[in-house]
């Protein structure tokens, strides 16, 4: 979110170079200037990025969430993405809040509140194959990212008794990193993911270098 952000304010600072000092650019300069302002993400696209998080911070809540992602098992039934929306949407604790390794919690309902939503969002990032094949590439490019997250959901997410000290500590000296590192990996992970989803050509397989200096579309 941070990236899209920036990309937002590089293009307003590039739109107002070219209106102060058009008369005093170069055409290569006006040239460069326009491509950055083409780059400039809609809010159509920053709304699609947050669903697209939204969505991949649900299946690292949800039971066999990072199977589906994977494209090991088969995609969530309507009643399993009911199930998720609700688990994410608990009437009882207010939204946005933290739990243990400094993992955000979305406000949901703002951002995928039915299935409808849900299955809409998964249909215009290119189908769950597209997102299977992305998400199967990054284990690929980052398996030390990938080892913290699901050891996060493994021990830390699941709540199990912590008699031999804090999950969350224990997850980082398996991995041989900091606590931070650990909290910094669980929160980035699902935005990192979502840009190359969103930035990954359509029925090719991943690529990392098709992720860097794309807007979301």
């Amino acid at each position: 979110m941070i990236d899209q952000i920036i990309a937002l304010q590089i293009g307003a600072l590039a739109k107002a170079i070219k209106r102060i000092h058009r008369r005093d650019l170069t055409d290569e300069e006006l040239l460069a200037i326009d491509d950055i302002i083409e780059q400039i993400p809609t809010r159509t696209d920053y709304r699609l990025f947050e669903q697209l998080d939204a969505i991949i911070q649900m299946l690292m809540d949800y039971p066999k969430g990072l199977s589906m992602l994977l494209g090991r098992v088969p995609p969530p039934t309507t009643e399993e993405i009911n199930e998720m929306i609700l688990l994410f949407t608990p009437v009882s604790s207010p939204l946005g809040v933290r739990v243990e390794g400094g993992v955000r919690l979305p406000q949901a309902e703002r951002l995928i509140y039915t299935e409808q939503a849900f299955s809409a969002v998964i249909a215009e990032v290119g189908g769950w194959r597209h997102i299977n094949e992305v998400a199967r590439g990054y284990i690929k490019v980052y398996p030390n990212a990938w080892s913290i997250v699901t050891d996060h959901i493994r021990w830390v997410k699941t709540k199990i008794t912590r008699v031999d000290g804090s999950s969350l500590k224990k997850v980082a000296e398996a991995n041989g990193c900091s606590v931070e590192t650990v909290r910094n990996t669980i929160n980035s992970f699902p935005q990192e993911l979502a840009q190359a989803i969103l930035a990954s050509p359509q029925g090719n397989e991943f690529e990392l270098g098709c992720v860097k200096g794309l807007s979301a579309i």
